[in-house]
């Protein structure tokens, strides 16, 4: 990220050490340097000679790319190492940069798929000493629980909030979703068992009972997270996560599944809890034991 640095000549540094959170995106970082100057964003960077282009900068929406000499003047009014930097603040996103003779930023929006989500108010508000509660990070699946907490980023456009307590088998899956990722097939594992769980969820069935319990749970403490139709979409990936990561371990661990379906099936059964499972010909899950394709679809 921050490359090769140049000898421009860079700003004095900052009173204060702003810290990033794990994972949290440059935009969020930046806005909370900001705050702690009680400048808006754009004129923090104005400050530091760093011109920007592209969108309106929005935390929530947006993602910049900076230049080497912007990270270096950043790094050095921030009081943090450029490694550190470039540790905290992974994108995973793909922008093309601006020129790299000079401090500058292009800003740029995400798409909606893309959305960073927002982190644990309370883990914020501790990291911050008390000055926010609001950041946004990279929405990567093991990361959207807050176990301690117990709050859950929504990573759809709502970037909404869900208090998670009523719901302590979030954690336990949590944890067999870090073991999931040791294995290589992992990522191709989780889209594909997300994909079944997700139209599961959409088309009521197999597992819905299940899930119309958590959902009415989540609904009851969550009163202040929308519309309880909003809350079904925000709610989906919290509601369905327990058998997302089961059913990603299955299917992490069987290469040949048509090679014995109803060996898999009642595997499949045993960790999902049922007491049997008959896909029907239309399911993903049909699909993908007949089929494998290497590409999952739209969930």
């Amino acid at each position: 990220m921050t490359g090769q640095f140049t000898r421009e000549p860079a700003p004095h540094p900052g009173v204060f050490r702003v810290r990033p959170l794990a994972l949290e995106t440059c935009a969020s970082w930046l806005n909370r340097l900001a705050a702690t100057y009680t400048l808006t964003l754009p004129k923090l960077l104005a400050g530091l000679r760093i011109p920007t282009t592209g969108s309106r900068p929005n935390p929530a929406t947006c993602e910049i790319h900076l230049t080497a000499p912007a990270w270096q003047r950043l790094a050095h009014f921030a009081r943090i190492p450029p490694a550190h930097l470039d540790k905290a603040l992974p994108s995973p996103i793909s922008l093309a940069p601006p020129p790299a003779a000079r401090a500058a930023g292009t800003w740029q929006w995400l798409d909606t798929s893309a959305l960073p989500a927002a982190a644990c108010d309370l883990c914020t508000l501790a990291h911050t000493r008390g000055a926010t509660r609001q950041a946004w990070i990279w929405a990567h699946p093991h990361r959207l629980l807050c176990a301690r907490h117990r709050r859950w980023s929504s990573p759809t456009r709502a970037q909404t909030l869900l208090n998670v307590t009523s719901l302590p088998e979030l954690a336990a899956s949590q944890r067999s979703h870090q073991r999931l990722l040791h294995r290589p097939n992992a990522r191709h594992a989780w889209q594909w068992a997300h994909a079944i769980t997700t139209r599961w969820y959409d088309h009521q069935h197999t597992c819905w009972p299940r899930f119309a319990r958590r959902l009415n749970h989540l609904k009851a403490i969550n009163t202040a997270a929308g519309t309880t139709s909003s809350l079904t979409l925000t709610a989906q990936a919290a509601v369905i996560y327990p058998e997302t990561v089961a059913l990603a371990r299955l299917i992490a661990t069987h290469h040949h599944p048509a090679r014995d379906t109803t060996r898999f099936l009642t595997e499949a059964a045993h960790r999902l809890r049922l007491s049997r499972l008959a896909p029907a010909p239309d399911d993903l899950m049909t699909t993908w034991l007949t089929h494998q394709p290497h590409t999952p679809p739209e969930a």
